[in-house]
């Protein structure tokens, strides 16, 4: 059995070579690696490592020490019938992903008349299962692509909302026809607006008087509620309704309402405004400046409050604009819930929620398409995102949630609200998508919210 003093020079020259490897990897034999350049084991199996000679000489150079100190661990050291020493003893390695990775080193060690000496290597990689979950990979341009992965239904929200995600009753199409069939688009509407309208049918029914009237060409549904609070009679709500600027029109324009006027005990007139494919911009902007006159013959400006929902909050903070523009007073309150004020589509979430939202799944770039009718999408009456709110905005509430195709927008209409100085709140709930939970706890809070913001800026 080697004495102490051997048994201290075995584990020194373990040790010392603890990084070597296979001498047909490096430029010259027995090539120790420095602090910042580890060996990599990823491609490495296992095998016998054989150059005694090469590694003698490296040994015998007075000025070859080990460049990360103490190496090997757990050491066990044996000593054969036949003289020969054998080492078995623990690494560290580092793989081509940054991991480290324990290697086992098996030593054949045999004394020399120049001391004892590595005659043979056997060197194990532990190994290891592939990554569930390779890494990100960032282009030049820092744009990221990400592995496929799984996206749970959140614990965090209400039982109710978990159950919206995981089976939604409703989604937009992710396809649509050519914006020159003007046929095959009215086919569309009509099946998506009887999905919209099931929806709605599943609401409790309006306790109230609800009347189709015509304000010139249009079409406005009042609502109004069997029980109004005293401090809501001289307070009205114009109510615009979403639809990706092509659906949700006709009766369902006065459906999309009821639940706020319901819930509110306000008076709301739901304006049916001009759709695509045969009505598209400035046709239901200009339906909106047409119905705010309107309400302003029976309602003081500061008593109303402007709702809309999707492309209707679009169209409502647009309307608002196109108003203000004319010399019309503002309104007493703007609601934007989760609106499309941005036709570029260019916010984050377009891109983070795409097929996370379950309800708006991809962009509007065909309805955009074909409601803008060729006009630049940066027109403010198109995208109000890019309106110069200086000149004056209506106390604003705009809602979305975490899950929302919108939130981008509806996070950068707030920001460009704020910097103008103009008075905005803004609600993002737990993994909403667009539009809310349909019947959730948290589309309860949603209402609730805002039937505190108009109470409170509709009563000053």
């Amino acid at each position: 059995m080697p004495s102490a003093a051997d048994l201290l020079e075995i584990q020194r020259l373990i040790d010392l070579y603890g990084h070597i490897l296979d001498e047909r990897q490096f430029d010259r034999v027995g090539e120790l690696f420095t602090d910042d350049a580890l060996y990599d084991v990823a491609d490495f199996g296992s095998g016998v490592h054989r150059g005694a000679a090469a590694i003698g000489q490296l040994w015998a150079a007075p000025e070859a020490k080990h460049p990360l100190g103490h190496h090997a661990t757990n050491t066990i050291i044996t000593e054969g019938p036949d003289g020969v020493v054998r080492v078995v003893s623990k690494g560290m390695g580092v793989r081509a992903n940054g991991t480290v990775s324990s290697v086992l080193y098996r030593d054949v060690v045999v004394r020399t008349p120049a001391g004892w000496r590595i005659c043979e290597r056997i060197a194990t990689p532990r190994r290891r299962e592939p990554d569930p979950k390779p890494p990100a990979t960032r282009d030049g341009r820092g744009s990221l692509s990400l592995p496929a992965r799984m996206i749970p239904v959140p614990t965090s929200i209400s039982l109710e909302a978990q159950q919206a995600l995981a089976a939604p009753r409703f989604a937009a199409p992710v396809r649509w026809p050519p914006p020159d069939d003007k046929a095959a688009w009215r086919r569309v509407v009509l099946e998506r607006d009887a999905a919209i309208g099931s929806l709605y049918d599943a609401q409790p029914a309006f306790s109230g008087t609800i009347r189709a009237r015509s304000v010139g060409s249009l079409r406005v549904f009042d609502l109004v509620p069997d029980e109004i609070p005293a401090e809501q009679r001289n307070r009205a709500v114009l109510y615009l309704h979403g639809g990706g600027f092509v659906m949700g029109g006709g009766d369902l324009a006065a459906k999309a309402a009821q639940s706020m006027s319901a819930r509110m005990g306000i008076q709301a007139a739901a304006l049916d405004y001009r759709m695509p494919p045969d009505h598209p911009f400035p046709a239901a902007v200009e339906d909106v400046v047409a119905c705010y006159r309107d309400l302003l013959t029976r309602h003081a400006p500061g008593k109303i409050a402007v709702v809309g929902v999707s492309a209707g909050g679009g169209l409502a903070a647009a309307g608002i604009l196109k108003a203000r523009d004319l010399g019309m007073p503002l309104p007493g309150a703007a609601v934007l819930l989760t609106p499309e004020v941005d036709l570029t589509e260019s916010g984050d979430t377009f891109e983070t929620n795409q097929d996370i939202d379950v309800i708006l799944v991809r962009r509007l770039t065909e309805t955009i398409q074909l409601y803008a009718n060729g006009h630049d999408l940066r027109d403010p009456y198109l995208s109000p995102l890019f309106g110069d709110f200086q000149r004056g905005f209506p106390p604003s509430l705009l809602i979305s949630g975490t899950r929302d195709l919108f939130l981008s927008n509806t996070v950068r209409l707030h920001r460009a609200l704020r910097k103008a100085g103009m008075k905005a709140d803004l609600h993002v709930f737990e993994a909403m998508p667009h539009g809310g939970f349909f019947n959730a706890p948290e589309d309860a809070e949603s209402a609730e919210e805002q039937r505190r913001f108009i109470d409170a800026v509709l009563a000053g």
